[in-house]
């Protein structure tokens, strides 16, 4: 129900072995009117008022009939086995897409089997963490942040909404924001070039007083 309308969603989606069974993923919901965002989500706390109702005539027996968050993707890892001269892995190098980490993984089979001897290269990421934010729910149009990191010597990218990361420090403030849900991301990097691959976020929302 959205505006006194019944609004129906249909979502479809291709099925492939490592989501098999899984349904379909969704993240970044908007609902827009006349071209203007109104309200959104990342699913990131909860389902934000989301239902859904039962499956369509027809369905295959055993359709989801509602949305589910879960913390776990359900994948399932490959496991490696090592002898004194041997490595075998339960993966091939096309699942691994980031060329930094193929190299990472193809230099620590080349120094256990003894064929490199130089040190690994530095290719753990830095973690971000948010220590201070808005209220969850706030009358105010501006946003202070404050994040840090493990790392002393990393820099940070930040990103409200939908706008382009930037480069930014601690305290991050945003002002004159518009009324509803807003979400903020910021990630750390090193000087190696390791970049957090799970930003830090933080949703909110602002609710002008009313006057």
């Amino acid at each position: 129900d959205y505006a006194g309308q019944q609004v129906e969603i249909s979502i479809s989606y291709v099925q492939d072995f490592a989501a098999s069974g899984l349904g379909a993923f969704l993240d970044d919901v908007e609902v827009s009117e006349d071209g203007t965002v109104t309200d959104q989500t990342s699913f990131e706390g909860d389902l934000d008022g989301f239902t859904a109702g039962p499956p369509p005539p027809g369905s295959e027996a055993g359709t989801q009939m509602s949305w589910k968050q879960s913390g776990s993707l359900g994948y399932a890892a490959g496991p490696g086995v090592a002898t004194e001269d041997t490595l075998a892995w339960g993966f091939g190098f096309e699942g691994i897409t980031n060329a930094r980490s193929r190299k990472a993984v193809m230099g620590d089979a080349m120094r256990y089997l003894g064929v490199l001897t130089t040190p690994p290269d530095d290719t753990e990421p830095p973690s971000t963490e948010i220590t201070r934010g808005p209220r969850r729910i706030t009358h105010k149009s501006k946003a202070k942040f404050k994040f840090t990191s493990n790392d002393p010597d990393a820099t940070f990218e930040c990103k409200l909404d939908r706008r382009r990361g930037t480069s930014c420090d601690s305290p991050q403030v945003y002002r004159n924001l518009r009324p509803g849900r807003h979400r903020f991301l910021v990630r750390a990097t090193d000087e190696a070039g390791n970049t957090d691959q799970t930003p830090a976020r933080y949703n909110w929302r602002y609710v002008p007083r009313r006057r």
